[in-house]
């Protein structure tokens, strides 16, 4: 990297940086999550507005290669973003509470995938020549991906929505959470599949049996061997290294080991920092304000500029088919509202709490855009789909903290989940 390129980075980092605190904290003021003006700030300096306005300072600041989406290193910083919020988002985790309210989570999980996989699978399968399906594309693999998207939810952007509110430890909070978890873990052993249909990579697993056993495995060992490991080396380097420095260096590389193995077994990094999190936080051997420290570090500097990056990955103006993006996101949003709030009432919840279930796991995020780029990239949707895909997954990010404040009311106003949350 020469000078001029490091110039750009740090620039890149500070404009996204400073734009979007304080976007944040202006939506923050006005009751509503910050990550709203977080994401607000990403589309207002990505090429949707400021590529538009002054495209040459636009290719100036970030100057991204053809068939990218992000600058290479602002890419990757945004991931160890992403990863680090799931890390943070984990150590807030109550697994008891997930144990105890598992059938609430499974079902919340099950209808809020099936519903929607099944209206987008039908709607893919009916309209793939004119929603963009590629000439020699399977007809069946076109829908599957479709569906796959509107059957995703998008755990950073949840976790994040969850702490600004300050409902994550509540019961409608951890359900919410733990089903996003179960949600997304199916969606991408789908998206194995749907990919194997066209030839195209998987992840690093090629079979996606082995990746959904590796998967599994991976998650037992966590809960179980994860756990007690946990719970002896806490107590040795709280003992013995400086507080809080060690234990959030033990925490971190503990974090980005286990983002290693996920990625290793084929699905998305933020899995392996999840759990890690979970299997520290859950230690009664750590110091309460050990997470607070870690939750200061990333949401104060890494979440806000991987949500601003989520704008900066599309212009919607280019390839918009006013058609096919209303499509997607109605029947997107009404696939998950319905199929999670089902669940939520299945399983005893209030109309109230299903509301809030199904308005959190709404949100798509990032998490969709990825899946949709990896399918541009290989051939199986083209842009204007793409784009859809994109609308739908910012959109749904934005409307999903008020309309998670607006159903639980005073619940989610008076609630708190930590310092400053």
């Amino acid at each position: 990297m020469s000078s001029h390129d490091y110039l750009v980075f740090l620039l890149q980092l500070l404009v996204l940086l400073a734009s979007s605190r304080l976007l944040g904290e202006a939506f923050r003021r006005l009751h509503q999550p910050a990550v709203v003006g977080e994401l607000l700030a990403g589309v207002l300096l990505g090429p949707s507005l400021l590529g538009s306005l002054a495209p040459e300072t636009y290719s100036w600041l970030f100057p991204t290669p053809e068939g990218r989406l992000l600058p290479p290193a602002l890419d990757a910083f945004t991931l160890l973003g992403v990863t680090l919020l799931m890390l943070a988002a984990g150590l807030e985790v109550d697994l008891s509470l997930c144990l105890k309210e598992r059938k609430l989570t499974a079902l919340c999980a099950v209808f809020g995938t099936a519903v929607p996989l099944a209206v987008g699978v039908a709607a893919g399968w009916v309209f793939a020549p004119e929603w963009g399906a590629p000439a020699g594309v399977s007809r069946w693999a076109f829908a599957l991906l479709l569906g796959i998207n509107l059957a995703m939810s998008a755990l950073p952007v949840i976790a994040k929505t969850l702490l600004d509110l300050g409902i994550y430890r509540t019961r409608v909070g951890q359900v919410i959470l733990s089903a996003a978890m179960l949600d997304d873990l199916g969606v991408w052993l789908l998206f194995s599949v749907a990919m194997s249909l066209t030839g195209g990579p998987a992840g690093e697993s090629a079979s996606p049996a082995r990746t959904a056993l590796l998967m599994l495995a991976f998650l037992g060992l966590v809960v179980t061997l994860g756990r007690a490991v946990a719970r002896r080396a806490l107590p040795y380097l709280e003992s013995r290294l400086p507080w809080p420095g060690g234990v959030v260096t033990f925490t971190v590389v503990l974090g980005l080991s286990f983002a290693c193995i996920a990625l290793w077994i084929g699905v998305h990094p933020v899995f392996g920092s999840l759990l890690a999190g979970v299997a520290i936080g859950t230690s009664h051997s750590l110091r309460p304000g050990t997470k607070d420290v870690v939750y200061e570090f990333v949401m104060s500097v890494f979440a806000p500029i991987f949500f601003a990056s989520i704008g900066l990955r599309m212009d919607f103006a280019a390839h918009f088919d006013p058609g096919i993006v209303s499509w997607v996101f109605l029947l997107g949003c009404l696939g998950k509202v319905l199929g999670a709030g089902f669940g939520a009432r299945l399983g005893g919840l209030s109309r109230r709490e299903s509301a809030a279930v199904a308005a959190g796991l709404n949100s798509r995020g990032i998490m969709g855009i990825v899946l949709g780029v990896v399918a541009l990239e290989h051939g199986i949707i083209d842009r204007r789909m793409f784009v859809a895909l994109a609308v739908l997954g910012v959109a749904t990010s934005l409307i999903s903290g008020p309309l998670l404040r607006l159903s639980l009311g005073r619940v989610a106003a008076g609630a708190r989940s930590g310092p400053n949350r």
